[in-house]
């Protein structure tokens, strides 16, 4: 779930992720796969919500007393069922978005003569 050349997770990114008690604070400097739970939530999440909407989120299942290795769990199936979904071959294509079939208009203009953009002439005409 990363982008090449993207830092998935830092030590920085945890210690902040426990400041704003999106995870909690690790016992006697050591972390247990609760810990890593969050971490695996806050990491999928905050690519679709921000941290603030991501805060809440977790704040809500722990109010409500989700048991985290069910909530784990089923985050894994869906992920995976997701993935197996979108890439296997009998996958529809998705239509493309209308945002990206429109098509912007050049921020330079061709040159008349050459077609090239931008000029090579340095914005004068190609003779």
């Amino acid at each position: 779930m990363s982008v090449p050349g993207e830092t998935v997770l830092t030590g920085s990114m945890v210690n902040n992720y426990v400041k704003l008690k999106l995870i909690p604070a690790p016992e006697k400097k050591r972390y247990s796969r609760d810990h890593v739970a969050y971490l695996v939530f806050v990491c999928s999440l905050k690519r679709v919500f921000s941290i603030a909407q991501v805060q809440q989120l977790i704040g809500l299942g722990r109010e409500a007393d989700v048991d985290l290795e069910q909530s784990y769990d089923e985050m894994c199936r869906a992920l995976e069922e997701a993935m197996a979904a979108r890439f296997s071959m009998d996958a529809p294509v998705p239509a493309p978005c209308i945002l990206r079939t429109r098509r912007a208009r050049p921020c330079r203009p061709r040159c008349p003569t050459c077609s090239k953009r931008p000029c090579p002439r340095l914005r004068t005409r190609c003779t």
